[in-house]
């Protein structure tokens, strides 16, 4: 956020953005989160007040370094992942903004699902 100057390039460019701080925001939220569990500045709260979180923190940093793995290997990949995931948009939306087809986004996130699985895997063992 913060930018007030940007001059953006294209829709792709605007989304890939918007999509990329889509995830640091949820990694702030996980962030925050850890440091209230650890009692930093927070009341005791009753057990049966405390909300179900929606995603759960090790998941969440797993998807993490899952994400700056295939990141290092394809960026391509994870640039669809982003829009997908933490933007929200649909394939057809997402072949419009990327000029790929939408058989192409589809096999990509397919594939960058199998990858992310296989790494989560691998590092959880």
């Amino acid at each position: 956020c913060d930018q007030q100057r940007v001059t953006w390039q294209s829709s792709e460019h605007f989304l890939g953005t918007a999509a990329l701080l889509m995830r640091r925001a949820l990694l702030d939220q996980k962030k925050q989160r850890r440091t209230q569990k650890r009692g930093e500045g927070v009341v005791p709260t009753p057990l049966d007040l405390v909300p179900v979180a929606a995603e759960d923190d090790l998941s969440l940093g797993l998807l993490e370094e899952a994400l700056q793995q295939l990141e290092r290997e394809d960026p391509e990949q994870v640039k669809l992942v982003n829009l997908r995931y933490f933007l929200g948009l649909s394939v057809q939306q997402i072949a419009r903004v990327t000029a790929l087809s939408p058989r192409t986004v589809y096999r990509e996130l397919e594939t960058a699902r199998l990858r992310l699985t296989r790494i989560i895997r691998k590092g959880a063992c």
